[in-house]
Order: C-alpha cells, then structure tokens, then sequence
C-alpha cells in the first residue's frame, strides 16, 4: 500500500503510450522478440512448431470462428510452396466468415438486438445495421470513417443511404411501447444507455458509475456524464416509442433489393401508363356525356357521378398496387 511506503502509480490506462525497445534477440516479427526474451527469463524453449492439420485448424477457428472442411485441410497439407500459410490466412480474410466473426464482437458491444428489451420485448428490425457492420469489415472500411458513420452518419453532408443506415447504432438503445411509461424518466434512460455505450466501446472506459457521483478511479465526474449525454439530445425521441411496424413510428428509410427496386419502377410505368388512357378515357366520357346532356339533362347529372365513382375506384386500387411494392 502507499501509506506503507509503495511507489504510487496512477492508472496504466492513462499512462502515455510509449513504444519499448524491441529484444535483441527478435527475428523477423517484433512480438516474437518478446515472447523469446520472456522465455528465456523463464528458462523455457518455444514448442516444436505444430502439424500442418493443426496449423490449419487453429488459424481457421481463430479468423473464422468454424473449422476448416476436410477439402481445405488436404489442400493445405498437400501444398508444399513456401507461402502456404500466407495463402491460407489470405484466404480466411477475404472470407465472409471472417467479417462475420468480426462483426460479432462488434455488435456485442454495441448491444445490438432484433427486440427492444423492456416489457414485452417487442420486434426491432434492425438487421440493416447489421449488414452494415458485416459490411464495414468485409471491405476493411477505415475506422475513422467507421466512426463517424455511426455516431453521426444521419448528420453529415448529402449522406448517403449507407451513412444513414449506420446511424442506426444511435437507435440500438433498449426502448419501451408500454403505454404507462413516464416519457421524461425513459429519454433519461436512452441518454444514459448512449453515454455508457459509447464510452466502452469508443473511449475503452466506464462512465457508468459518474451518472449518480464523480468516478472513484477514473477522472470523470458527473458534469462530464451529463455533457456527453448532451450530445444526443437532439434525437427526436417521446419516450413512448410506437411499435416497430406502426405508421406512428414516423418517416422510415426505404431499403428496397435490387430486384425490388426493378419491381417498382416497373409497377411506376404501368401506374403512369394507366393514369394517362384513365384521362383520356375520362375526357372522352366527358364530350359523351355532354352531348347525350344535351339531349336527356336528367341523365348529364347522374352521368359524371358515376364516372367521378369509378374514376376513384381505380385510383384506389393503382394505390394498393404500389403499396405493396413501395
């Protein structure tokens, strides 16, 4: 203890980040140095080098998560070339297992979820998100960008759709339809869930604890929690938040496939197609209609009502039509 004469040190993960002169008995890459230079403290020799079958397995459940397929174990065994190994790892990397496995860890600590967490844990379908982060690892997105795409992609110049989707991670708070809620006492929860988050997972620290005091060990006091809470005050919330599905929920971002995409435009054309000969066909009642006024005034008035009708009609079933594409 200090008191009784230890050498005080403040926290190590506050301490400036210095880089430390490599062993001199390092060969090749510089963790090896180290691992070496401890060993031999230890008056330990390194392992044999493992089998093939076992170099393989281990690397793939590393950078996969899964074990390799007998296929990919043979190939690897029977491939004598000097950059096997290299061409193994180079393979797992590009794979999708690899962003898949990546992604995992992200959206863990992102506390990502597909229900809301409180009450009756209703459907969150933000599987868009998701995609998203499997997406940022596949194509080795740049952590800068990764950053600001998430915390503020909604925000920034023209955003693209993906940037808007990324913004999501704003969304991933636990959130409550139950309609006895206090709304003011769950916008408290949100911020607060959105300061705790962020601090674990971009500032590798714990802020929770400064929400109700100034932090024992680390040097945040509770202005600092409610200042980064400030941040995302401006996320248009109630508190009451609608089910998922409901009109209510407000304006939503269209994510169309590809191939609904064609639909639609396709559906468009013919909409466009059948307003315009409805017109036509309309004007031309209209010219028949007045001149059989004309000749029966009793049969005008009840004439433009009926077309009026059936004009409606089909507009409301073109709009059902688009509506189930749109």
């Amino acid at each position: 203890m200090v008191a009784e004469g230890a050498k005080y040190e403040g926290h190590w993960a506050y301490a400036p980040v210095e880089r430390p002169a490599v062993p001199g008995t390092a060969t090749g890459n510089p963790i090896d140095g180290f691992i070496q230079s401890r060993l031999e403290r230890e008056g330990l020799a390194p392992s044999p080098e493992a089998d093939r079958r076992t170099l393989i397995r281990r690397v793939t459940l590393d950078l996969t998560g899964l074990p390799p397929s007998p296929q990919e174990v043979n190939a690897f065994v029977e491939d004598t070339t000097p950059d096997a190994y290299e061409k193994v790892v180079d393979r797992l990397l590009a794979s999708p297992r690899y962003a898949e496995k990546q992604a995992m860890h992200w959206l863990d600590a992102v506390r990502y979820a597909d229900t809301c967490g409180f009450h009756g844990d209703n459907p969150f379908p933000a599987w868009p998100y998701r995609d998203y982060v499997l997406r940022a690892f596949r194509d080795n997105k740049p952590f800068d960008e990764f950053t600001r795409e998430q915390i503020a992609g909604d925000l920034m110049p023209d955003a693209t759709v993906e940037q808007r989707v990324a913004s999501a991670y704003n969304r991933l708070t636990r959130t409550s339809a139950e309609g006895g809620l206090q709304p003011k006492e769950y916008l408290a929860k949100y911020g607060a869930d959105r300061v705790r988050t962020l601090s674990a997972v971009w500032l590798g620290s714990t802020m929770g604890c400064a929400e109700c005091h100034d932090h024992k060990f680390d040097p945040f006091a509770t202005k600092d929690f409610y200042a980064m809470k400030a941040f995302f005050a401006d996320i248009k919330e109630t508190g009451l938040v609608p089910d998922r599905g409901a009109k209510a929920w407000g304006s939503q971002l269209a994510l169309p496939t590809e191939e609904q995409r064609t639909r639609q435009r396709q559906l468009e054309r013919r909409v466009t197609a059948a307003n315009v000969s409805l017109d036509e066909k309309a004007e031309s009642l209209k010219a028949r209609q007045v001149a059989m006024g004309k000749r029966n005034p009793q049969k005008l008035s009840s004439g433009p009502a009926r077309l009026a009708l059936s004009a409606a009609s089909f507009r409301k079933g073109l709009q059902r039509i688009q509506a189930d594409y749109l």
